[in-house]
């Protein structure tokens, strides 16, 4: 029970601290600097909290290859002005914030890990509850320390006095009882390991992650499939292996439901499917359409405006209803886009109409242009020289050498899959792509990785890079991060 206005921790010197921890009777200061290093590295995260940071013993472990930003907390300002002086390396990175955890943590902002070492047991299981649910983490890992003499909790030594009033605030740590709290909390343990001190007592690390309730998403072509335009037998076991043990997981694509059947029928999703770069949800199962975006009716009179003005290109596609339909522009322009027309030919949804008037009889979804590099270039610029472009089309308009989208507003990969998100309840978004039309998922997702023959503007915003299609990246990836939080 609190006897005092101020926390305990508020006017207790940082020498006394570390020179208490650090002596060769105690050893935590360096016990702790040991194990907060594996703290550091074991979980693929970009964020992550120190509470009770100190004076920052363990921060010179953190890599700013690995971490966008690491919050230092404490109640100590002195404390805080230590940590920023003794780790100028760290700056950019090293985000420090005065807070009472007990009476203060709306003050916390979200991190991908918190690392709580010998702090609960001044704070309780309650307040760290409520740290955990203000900050939402998907790892948690705690130090605590398991005394032998419960009457002796802090070790004798020449700094005691410091400490008189801790007692204050000081709760005695039972392993199964943050367990417990934890588990309440919608976390499962992960790992337990110990090290012993020279006084007999002992440090005990708990680490927690959040029981799964996250969406993966992967793209098809570049990123799922491999360049023989197939998923790898390893791949689609992997996946239906994990999808049995609950797995999450479905896949965007800019292919038709028809084209991306055949490819990917072979994985037993349970998810909808998104399409046509996010204009179709459909059954992977049965091919079936369960949601459709189209453009608007100002959208689609721009578009009958714009199409017959522009240049001579390979031609020009859509789909209106359950049908994809295409038609080819007059001239000698589609030496070179013969495997494109091979592919739309493939389509079972496609057929072909002899002029622009036909192909827009009814309102259409996306429009592809597919044309030779030379065309295509100008072509794109010219298309956003339109009035009215950028207030009628979606602004992350898919484009490469050869080919362009034009997409409604409402139409995107990252719109369906956050609707999806919500309507299902899952909490974190973890995505796959290789290309510019994945792009708009890797800004909305919690996690965003490119696999390594992805196009450089994808890496530049992912929050990293995994192996190549190849060899089955996000298979791999996918067991290797689902096995951690089963």
């Amino acid at each position: 029970m609190r006897m005092n206005m101020n926390n305990p921790w508020e006017e207790i010197r940082l020498d006394d601290y570390e020179n208490h921890m650090k002596l060769d009777s105690v050893m935590q200061l360096q016990t702790m600097n040991s194990m907060m290093k594996e703290q550091f590295e074991a979980y693929p995260v970009n964020t992550a909290m120190v509470l009770g940071v100190a004076g920052g013993n363990g921060l010179e472990h953190v890599r700013t290859d690995k971490y966008q930003t690491v919050y230092g907390i404490d109640i100590n300002e002195d404390y805080l002005k230590a940590t920023k002086e003794r780790y100028p390396g760290l700056s950019g990175t090293l985000e420090c914030i005065k807070a009472d955890l007990i009476n203060e943590p709306d003050k916390l902002p979200h991190s991908n890990l918190v690392i709580a070492n010998l702090l609960i047991e001044y704070i309780g299981y309650d307040a760290f509850r409520k740290v955990i649910q203000k900050v939402s983490p998907e790892y948690v890992s705690c130090i605590i320390q398991i005394n032998t003499d419960e009457s002796q909790w802090v070790s004798d030594s020449p700094y005691l006095h410091a400490f008189d009033r801790l007692d204050e605030v000081h709760c005695q740590m039972e392993e199964h009882e943050l367990t417990k709290a934890m588990t309440d909390e919608g976390y499962s343990l992960l790992l337990q390991s110990r090290e012993m001190l020279p006084n007999g007592k002992a440090l005990l690390r708990l680490d927690y992650c959040a029981d799964d309730r996250t969406l993966y998403v992967s793209d098809l072509d570049g990123t799922l499939m491999r360049n023989n335009e197939k998923l790898s037998s390893h791949t689609v076991d992997t996946i239906n292996a994990l999808l049995g043990k609950g797995l999450a997981f479905t896949y965007a694509t800019a292919r038709s439901i028809e084209s991306a059947r055949p490819i990917a029928g072979g994985l037993y999703l349970k998810l909808p499917v998104i399409t046509r770069n996010g204009a179709v949800l459909a059954d992977n199962m049965t091919g079936r359409h369960l949601q459709k975006s189209v453009f608007t009716v100002e959208e689609t009179v721009l578009l009958r405006t714009m199409l017959p003005e522009l240049p001579k290109y390979g031609f020009v596609s859509c789909f209106i209803g359950d049908n994809m339909i295409r038609t080819y522009m007059p001239g000698e322009h589609s030496e070179g886009l013969q495997g494109y027309i091979d592919y739309y030919a493939d389509d079972p949804s496609m057929r072909k109409v002899d002029s622009l008037e036909e192909m827009f009889t009814g309102i259409p979804g996306y429009v592809t242009m597919i044309g030779i590099k030379e065309d295509i270039a100008p072509l794109y610029e010219r298309i956003r020289e339109y009035k009215g472009w950028e207030s009628l089309f979606q602004k992350d308009t898919y484009r490469d050498e050869y080919w362009i989208e034009i997409c409604p507003q409402n139409c995107t990969k990252a719109k369906t899959i956050l609707k999806l998100k919500e309507q299902l309840g899952y909490k974190r978004l973890v995505v796959f792509g290789d290309s510019l039309n994945d792009i708009s998922m890797f800004r909305i997702a919690d996690e965003s990785y490119a696999v390594s023959n992805a196009m450089d503007e994808l890496k530049a915003i992912a929050t990293g890079v995994i192996g190549s299609n190849e060899d089955d990246s996000v298979a791999e990836f996918i067991k290797e991060r689902f096995a951690l939080t089963r």
